[in-house]
């Protein structure tokens, strides 16, 4: 469960970057640009409200646990403050990754370069989608373009 909890917060800012977070976008791909672009921006800016409170919380959770000086009741007794602070250390680089991703957004709104806020921090198109995981098939065959039933060098 320490290893889940730690290594789950470690992910975000990877799942971040790869916009690989879970969005809601029915509607969202019918927009405009524009407004694609400002959702984008208040749902970094909300994302980042709710995270810092997380992250904070989890800073007075790790706190408690090192003054109080708290073990695990299992037959181990580790300190759990160990693990806690694993977990709010994925937490803070997620708050750090999320702040300079919200920062270039909004630069990049005000710019004007909506199609470069989109790359960034937008959803992934369905040919985006399409173009990951055709990409991700290939790697797993060893990264051959040609389909295996198509290679020469395999029987069949």
């Amino acid at each position: 469960g320490y290893v889940f909890a730690a290594g789950t917060t470690w992910a975000y800012s990877y799942a971040l970057i790869h916009r690989n977070n879970v969005r809601i976008d029915a509607l969202y791909n019918v927009l405009p640009l524009w407004l694609r672009a400002l959702l984008d921006v208040v749902a970094l800016a909300l994302l980042l409200l709710f995270m810092g409170v997380l992250t904070t919380q989890a800073y007075t959770v790790f706190e408690t646990s090192w003054i109080q000086n708290s073990r695990s009741v299992t037959t181990l007794a580790l300190p759990l403050w160990l693990p806690q602070l694993l977990w709010f250390a994925g937490l803070a680089l997620f708050v750090f990754t999320l702040s300079f991703l919200l920062l270039y957004a909004v630069v990049l709104l005000l710019r004007g370069d909506l199609a470069q806020l989109q790359r960034i921090a937008g959803t992934l198109s369905v040919q985006e989608e399409v173009e990951e995981s055709t990409q991700g098939i290939r790697e797993l065959e060893g990264r051959s373009p040609t389909p295996p039933s198509a290679r020469p060098d395999q029987e069949r």
